[in-house]
């Protein structure tokens, strides 16, 4: 079974200015074919949600600005 790891990234909304952060997981091990990333853990006004196996999508719920990253 491969290992996950636990990463923090900080959100900003460039519409507003709200701060928060999402937690996800990860495959850590470079040889994996997919990142297969799972939101844990979200902080601040924000909603997100995987977006594919390598991406986040995230919606800020005080303007409804979205981004993908």
């Amino acid at each position: 079974m491969a290992s996950r790891e636990t990463v923090r990234y900080g959100l900003g909304c460039e519409a507003c200015g709200q701060k928060g952060t999402v937690t996800v997981t990860e495959n850590n091990h470079p040889f994996m074919s997919s990142v297969d990333l799972r939101v844990k853990q979200v902080e601040g006004e924000f909603a997100a949600k995987e977006h594919g196996d390598s991406k986040i999508a995230v919606t800020c719920l005080k303007c409804n600005a979205q981004y993908v990253f």
